[in-house]
């Protein structure tokens, strides 16, 4: 056993304190003269014998507290002896298994533990052999080991899933794991190598070359450590499928298209599914390797959202991507609270007609702020301000705490906020009102963050005209999105906690501004709309493998259930931001704290494609990493040492033990009478 932070064994010196301490508590206490006995009966004196061993217990608790602190951060590790040997010139072989959603075809799965099984089999006895499986990434099962049959069990266990394989990726990953091994490798890739799973450049399909044998030894005794690669195709030839690629949404339908790498013509059946309930079949001819399209007809879809399906009705040998899965979200418009002095002024009836012809799922809904009861803010995931200026101390202090917990708000100027010397919320000082109507030329939009999520899908900008707007005394927390040509912003964001602001310096009554009789005022309040409740974070549509990010505003989901019907996060991870893997195609179902919604997983398209590498290809690849690795005579056998195991996380559950015993008996020892007069 060894010490890694041993100074820290000094702490063991404080346990002469609880010693010290329990020393004084068992000295005499103090006599007292009583005046006389005679009347009083004698007795033998109680020896309190199990008071005394709680007493005793307690020391022994109190002592194995500090020691179990100081070994744990002393941090002790048990060092094991070598458990495998490895004679010069052993190899280590890696076989690395393609479990794509691809390997599903028939009986590739079955094919592929065939041959890992006959390569184990067949390894010399001196070499060592790990297994991997690839697909979206590479995982390791298990350590390098001589034992065939802890192998072979691995091997028989392994699952083949829904994920793309990307053999560039791939072959980067084995990079990084052999890169420090010191002997010998030899990968084995077995898969049926479709040519969508080939990289940009052939060069990512080959192994960096490694570090060096003996650096100690002469130049004429070194060499470098030999990596090979041979390749098991599971297949030969191109494999017939048929499969759904998109599900896209149209005016009073759906537009389904089927793709067939089928050797001839054949009719097919495809059936539109609606909430599980076939509502429309429709049969056509589909060419070799073309493409058919299916238009069905929707007259109304089911208020919320709608599961749609699409499904062959022929079978093929990969029958999990006759069926394609989509979201049409027919939720009515939620309404967005729109704080105003004036219901029926020109910024409410453009921002209430901008909320609804971009179809954000939003409606405005207009409130006097003299009417306002802030306790309501809590329904709303994002409110919009007329004028940042209407808003008074104590509703100041409501918004902030809004803000804080993850709320966000839109607002806008105007001649209240002009009004004041320091901005509301912001609390950033007005320096002027720039640029008057009638004594200045308007201003022109030169600066627009593009990468920004609110603009990346708008245009139109620097057609605007601006002819006053507050110059503000901003902070380096606040971010420009929008700045005219001098420099100033027209639109700033500023983030308060897990909650945002959008603020456009300007008014919305068209008279600072033309802002809002321009296309692109419509296209920005949609986008904000999504940035600032969340749902542009919220992807209803993504690929098997991917994950799913609940993070919005720092808001997790309240509950996720899988397709299987599983839960796979709990109302008790509220809590926490989650990324969560979907793994399976089908519907998975996201309750938040607000809405709740569906996501449809769909295998990636690139696996149905069932196109086989060319065998010149193959032949490249193989080569390139071929040929037998020249050995040093001064090689010397090796061994793989097993890492050391730490032993302080075991002492910290030790102390956490003891704590809570200590704390008991503890409270009972001294909640206990303290004897007898």
């Amino acid at each position: 056993m060894a010490l890694l932070a041993p100074l820290f064994l000094s702490g063991l010196l404080v346990i002469a304190l609880p010693i010290y301490l329990h020393r004084l508590q068992t000295q005499s206490t103090e006599r007292k003269r009583f005046s006389s006995t005679m009347l009083l009966e004698s007795s033998r004196q109680q020896v309190h014998l199990k008071k005394k061993l709680r007493y005793l217990l307690l020391l022994v608790l109190r002592v194995a507290l500090l020691g179990l602190l100081a070994l744990s951060f002393a941090k002790p590790v048990l060092e094991r002896n070598s458990v495998i040997e490895l004679k010069a010139g052993s190899v280590l072989h890696l076989l690395v298994i393609d479990t794509s959603f691809s390997m599903q075809y028939g009986n590739l799965a079955d094919h592929s533990r065939t041959e890992a099984r006959k390569i184990i089999a067949e390894l010399p006895e001196a070499d060592l052999a790990q297994v991997l499986t690839a697909s979206n990434t590479l995982e390791v099962l298990g350590e390098a080991d001589k034992d065939h049959n802890g192998l072979t069990g691995r091997i028989n266990s392994i699952h083949f899933g829904n994920g793309h394989l990307d053999y560039g990726v791939m072959m980067t990953s084995i990079n990084s794991l052999i890169k420090d091994a010191r002997q010998n490798i030899h990968i084995h890739l077995i898969s049926d190598f479709q040519t969508t799973g080939l990289p940009a450049r052939f060069a990512d399909l080959v192994p960096t070359a490694r570090g060096q044998y003996h650096t100690e030894l002469t130049p004429t005794a070194r060499g470098q450590y030999h990596t090979e690669l041979t390749l098991h195709p599971q297949t030969e030839q191109q494999q017939d499928n048929l499969y759904v690629d998109t599900i896209i949404p149209v005016e009073n339908g759906l537009d389904v298209g089927v793709r067939s790498n089928l050797a001839t013509a054949t009719e097919i059946r495809v059936a539109f599914k609606n909430n599980g309930v076939i509502v429309q079949e429709q049969s056509r001819t589909i060419e070799s390797g073309g493409q058919s399209r299916f238009m069905f007809t929707v007259s109304k879809y089911e208020d919320g959202d709608n599961r749609i399906e699409a499904v062959i009705g022929n079978t093929d040998e990969l029958i999990a991507d006759n069926t394609r899965y989509a979201v049409v979200d027919n939720t009515p418009p939620k309404p967005v609270l729109l704080l105003t002095s004036d219901t029926q002024g020109l910024p409410v009836k453009y921002l209430q007609t901008a909320v609804e012809a971009g179809k954000s799922g939003y409606r405005a809904e207009p409130v006097l702020i003299t009417e306002f009861d802030p306790r309501v803010l809590q329904r709303y995931s994002w409110i919009m301000i007329d004028d940042i200026g209407i808003i008074d101390s104590g509703l100041a202090t409501s918004l902030l705490e809004y803000l804080q917990g993850g709320g966000a708000i839109l607002a806008a100027s105007g001649e209240r906020a002009l009004a004041q010397s320091q901005l509301p919320l912001l609390n950033y000082p007005i320096r002027q009102a720039i640029l008057s109507a009638n004594d200045a030329k308007p201003g022109a939009v030169t600066g627009i963050d593009a990468s920004h999520p609110v603009l990346a899908g708008t245009s139109g900008w620097r057609d605007i005209n601006v002819s006053r707007y507050l110059d503000l005394v901003t902070d380096p927390q606040s971010h420009n999105m929008v700045s005219l040509d001098n420099g100033a912003a027209l639109i700033l964001e500023r983030k308060f906690g897990q909650g945002r602001l959008l603020l456009l310096t300007s008014s919305l009554d068209n008279r600072w501004n033309d802002l809002p009789v321009h296309p692109v005022f419509v296209n920005f309040i949609a986008e904000a709309a999504k940035y600032l409740s969340g749902r542009d974070q919220l992807k209803r549509s993504q690929v098997a493998g991917d994950y799913l990010q609940l993070i919005r505003s720092g808001t997790a989901a309240g509950q996720v259930i899988a397709p299987d019907g599983k839960t796979i996060l709990s109302l008790a991870d509220t809590h926490r931001s989650q990324q969560i893997p979907m793994d399976l195609p089908g519907f998975y179902q996201i309750y938040t704290s607000d809405s709740e919604h569906l996501i449809a997983v769909n295998p990636d398209l690139r696996e149905s494609d069932l196109t086989v590498m060319p065998v010149s290809d193959l032949d490249r690849w193989q080569q390139a990493l071929q040929g037998p690795a020249v050995i040093p005579s001064t090689q010397v056998d090796n061994k793989i040492e097993d890492d050391p195991v730490q032993l302080w996380p075991i002492l910290l559950i030790l102390l956490g033990i003891v704590v809570m015993v200590e704390s008991l008996l503890g409270n009972t020892y001294l909640g206990s009478g303290r004897g007898s007069v």
